[in-house]
């Protein structure tokens, strides 16, 4: 599991990135000292909303959710000054390190990413820097196998329906900008973005005719690839020939999509 720290000023600069993280199962912690941060900004006329909106963020999702962490857990070293607020968010994910859990630290401030790797904590100047990390990608990989080995114990039958049905029991399923992840990795693929917030992919070189072979993939899970010409996934299609990827696993989408483009070569 990894657990991410954030500087202050990236919360400052997007409160609702807490939602972000808790929505993608991901472990987010935040040190004491952060509030002191808020509270100092708190009334700043070009900060000030944006600490008090990080504070109500984190207020209302605390008591709802196992992936938020309030800590005030520090490391002592000589080479840390807790009077000062970055060495106090660094010195709780050392402490964090040293426990044996995975620790990212994501900050804008280049010396405090300078001084964390010094401490071996793995350090990423942006969000998006982090979502394209091997560190965050092979965790889905590790997610993904850990729900297969689970569907698998459930049931020895592996058919596609009825992992599909256990996983749609279970509320377990990859994230919009997951199944975004994947399917911008085709090169084959175009995406584009209707008006009611749904991304759809275009497999422009068809052989075909049909060009639209992914379509309606929105953040509450439902997503449909074109499966008529694929017979392995005839008991999945909908009338029109769609199968609903909702509960798919990384592997089933990237496999499903790959033969779908091979279809329409």
């Amino acid at each position: 599991m990894i657990y991410v720290f954030l500087d202050t000023n990236i919360l400052l600069n997007k409160p609702n990135i807490i939602h972000d993280f808790i929505d993608r199962k991901i472990n987010i912690v935040i040190p004491v000292t952060i509030f002191d941060e808020l509270d100092n900004h708190k009334k700043r006329d070009d900060l000030g909303y944006a600490a008090r909106s990080t504070g109500r963020v984190i207020e209302s999702i605390i008591a709802n959710t196992n992936y938020l962490h309030l800590t005030n857990d520090y490391k002592q070293d000589p080479h840390l000054n807790l009077k000062k607020a970055d060495d106090r968010i660094l010195s709780s994910a050392v402490a964090f390190f040293e426990q044996g859990k995975l620790v990212v630290l994501i900050s804008n401030d280049r010396f405090l990413r300078l001084k964390a790797e010094a401490f071996k904590i793995n350090v990423f100047s942006s969000l998006n820097n982090f979502y394209n990390s091997q560190i965050y990608i092979k965790s889905l990989d590790l997610n993904s196998t850990k729900n297969l080995q689970q569907a698998t114990r459930d049931n020895d039958n592996k058919g596609e329906e009825k992992i599909t049905n256990r996983r749609a029991k279970s509320n377990n399923f990859l994230s919009l900008e997951e199944k975004r992840m994947i399917l911008n990795s085709f090169h084959e693929l175009a995406e584009k973005k209707d008006n009611q917030n749904r991304y759809h992919y275009y497999f422009l070189n068809s052989k075909t005719g049909r060009k639209n072979i992914a379509r309606e993939f929105i953040a509450s899970g439902n997503g449909y690839i074109y499966g008529e010409n694929l017979p392995q996934y005839q008991k999945l299609t909908d009338p029109r020939g769609w199968v609903n990827v909702k509960y798919f696993t990384k592997e089933e989408l990237i496999e499903l999509v790959t033969k779908a483009i091979e279809a329409h070569k």
